[in-house]
C-alpha cells in the first residue's frame, strides 16, 4: 500500500513541475512579429522610415533606407520626408520610432501603406499594416525575394 502513495506523490510533483515550467515559458517567451509576405509582394516601395505621429489623414515620415526597389528613383527618397495618406488606419503603431513601411505609390508624391491582398476564399483583403524596424523584422524582410524591377504603378483605391 505504500508504493501507490509514493508513485502518486512523484506523479503529482512532476505534474506541478511541468505546469511551473510551462508558466515560466509563457511569461518569458517573446511575442514574435511575422511579416505579411503577400503584403510585401504587392507593395511598390519597401522602406525603413522614422514615424513620429500617425494622427490625421496624412502623416509625414522620414525615409531612412529603401529596401526595394533598388533603383535611382527609390534611392533618391532616402533622407526625404514624404506624406503617407493612410498611415493612421494602419495596424502596428506602437509609438514614435523606426518602422518598416510597405508602401504603394504612383511615384508622384502619393504614398499609401499597402493593404494585405485578399486570400483565396475571402472576399476582401486585410487592413494596412506597418512593422517595427528591428533585427527580427529586417531578417524576415531580407528573406522575401521580389522581382528586380519595380512593378507597374498601381493607384490606391
Amino acid at each position: 500500500m505504500k508504493w501507490p502513495s509514493v508513485r502518486l506523490a512523484v506523479a503529482a510533483a512532476l505534474f506541478i513541475a511541468w505546469l511551473a515550467w510551462l508558466a515560466y515559458l509563457v511569461l518569458t517567451a517573446s511575442h514574435p512579429i511575422t511579416l505579411s509576405r503577400p503584403q510585401l509582394l504587392v507593395s511598390s516601395l519597401d522602406a525603413i522610415a522614422r514615424v513620429d505621429d500617425v494622427s490625421g489623414p496624412e502623416s509625414k515620415v522620414t525615409i531612412k533606407e529603401v529596401y526595394w526597389p533598388n533603383d535611382n528613383r527609390a534611392q533618391a527618397l532616402e533622407g526625404k520626408t514624404i506624406v503617407v495618406s493612410n498611415l493612421a488606419e494602419a495596424e502596428g503603431w506602437s509609438g514614435p520610432g523606426d518602422y518598416l513601411l510597405p508602401l504603394m505609390t504612383d511615384w508622384k508624391e502619393l504614398y499609401t501603406v499597402a493593404s494585405t491582398p485578399p486570400s483565396p476564399g475571402y472576399a476582401r483583403g486585410g487592413r494596412p499594416r506597418i512593422y517595427p524596424a528591428n533585427a527580427q523584422t529586417l531578417e524576415q524582410l531580407k528573406s522575401i525575394s521580389k522581382p528586380a524591377a519595380a512593378p507597374p504603378a498601381v493607384k490606391p483605391g
